[in-house]
C-alpha cells in the first residue's frame, strides 16, 4: 500500500497550494478522489457504523473521524479504534493531526498497518483543542513549515516521488466557521491557478454547505473541482451518496432507511441516525429498533 496525503484545508489553502502542489501526484489513489462524492471526516460522527451504512447507499471513499497522532502512538484505545474500516468500505482514508514529522511516519506505520488506503493531514481545523496544539488549522499561518511537514512525510517514506495526491479546500477560513457561506468562488479561483501552474493532475476536491446532490454537480461543474466532499449533508441524509451517483432524488421509507441491504443495526449505528433527528421526528425509527435491539437499549438511544 501507498501511502497517500489530501491536504484538508482552509481558505489559505491558495499557500498551500503554492508550496504544494510542486509536489508531484501518485496516480493509484487519485481515481478515488475523482468524480466521487466523498465522506468528510466528521469528528464524533463518522465512525465506522455511521460509515458503513453510508457504503450501503453508494459512498465509495471515505476518511475517518481524526486522530491525534501523540495520543495514537502513547496507546489511546479511542484513537486505535478510529483505525477501523468496514469491510465494505472500497476507499478508506485515515486523517492525523500532528506537526512533527517523526511523529507522523511513527502514526503513519500504524496507519499502514491498520490497512488504510491513504493519510489525510488536516490542515483545516478551527476548533480551539486543536489549534492550541498548533495543529489544524493553526498549520496554515506558516505555509514553509506546512511544506517541510508535508515534505519530510513522503519523502522519508520513499514514496514514489514526494507531494501530495490531492488537496480538499473548505471554502472557509477558521474565524469564519459557519457564520458565513463556503467561499466557493475562492474554490474555484484554486482550480484554475493550479491548472496555470502545471498542477492540473493533482485532484482538488471542493468542501462546503453541500446538502444535497444537485449542489455538487452544480458545484463541480462551476469551479471545475474533481470531487465535493460532504459533512453535514451525510449526517441529514446518507442516501445522498447514493443520489449523488444516480443523480436523482430519494425518499427512502424509515425502515428502508435502517435496513438498506445487510445492514446490521446495532445500538451504536442506531444512535447515530435517530440523534440527528429532533425528537418529534424519531417516532418512526422506534418499532424497528424494538424488533432489531434489546428495548431498553432502545430507549437508551431513542430519548
Amino acid at each position: 500500500m501507498l501511502v497517500a496525503y489530501a491536504v484538508h484545508a482552509a481558505t489559505l489553502l491558495l499557500l498551500v497550494l503554492d508550496r504544494c502542489c510542486a509536489l508531484s501526484s501518485m496516480n493509484q489513489i487519485q481515481p478515488s478522489f475523482t468524480g466521487k462524492m466523498i465522506l468528510a471526516p466528521l469528528t464524533k460522527g463518522g465512525n465506522k457504523p455511521f460509515r458503513r451504512l453510508c457504503t450501503d447507499f453508494g459512498m465509495e471513499t471515505s476518511v475517518s473521524e481524526m486522530i491525534y497522532a501523540r495520543s495514537l502512538l502513547k496507546g489511546s484505545p479511542v484513537e486505535a479504534a478510529r483505525l477501523r474500516r468496514s469491510v465494505k468500505e472500497k476507499t478508506f482514508g485515515v486523517q492525523i493531526a500532528t506537526n512533527q514529522i517523526e511523529e507522523g511516519l511513527n502514526a503513519i506505520d500504524l496507519i499502514q498497518k491498520s490497512g488504510a488506503d491513504f493519510v489525510d493531514l488536516n490542515c483545516g481545523c478551527p476548533i480551539y483543542d486543536v489549534t492550541r496544539r498548533g495543529l489544524g488549522s493553526s498549520l496554515l499561518r506558516s505555509p514553509n513549515k506546512l511544506h517541510k511537514l508535508v515534505k519530510g512525510l513522503v519523502n522519508v517514506k520513499a514514496l514514489r516521488e514526494a507531494g501530495v495526491s490531492a488537496i480538499t479546500i473548505h471554502g472557509r477560513t477558521a474565524q469564519q466557521g459557519y457564520t458565513k457561506d463556503a467561499n466557493w468562488e475562492m474554490i474555484r479561483q484554486a482550480v484554475i491557478e493550479s491548472k496555470e501552474e502545471g498542477y492540473g493532475h493533482i485532484p482538488i476536491i471542493g468542501n462546503g454547505d453541500i446538502l444535497t446532490f444537485y449542489e455538487a454537480r452544480k458545484r463541480m461543474e462551476e469551479t471545475g473541482v474533481q470531487s465535493v466532499m460532504v459533512g453535514r449533508g451525510a449526517l441529514i441524509k446518507p442516501w445522498i451518496f447514493q443520489e449523488f451517483k444516480d443523480n436523482v432524488t430519494l425518499s427512502p421509507t424509515a425502515q428502508e432507511r435502517v435496513q438498506k441491504e445487510s445492514l446490521d443495526i446495532s445500538a451504536l449505528a442506531f444512535s447515530v441516525l435517530i440523534k440527528i433527528l429532533p425528537i418529534s421526528q424519531r417516532r418512526p425509527y422506534t418499532a424497528i429498533c424494538k424488533q432489531t435491539i434489546d428495548t431498553e437499549t432502545c430507549y437508551l438511544y431513542i430519548r
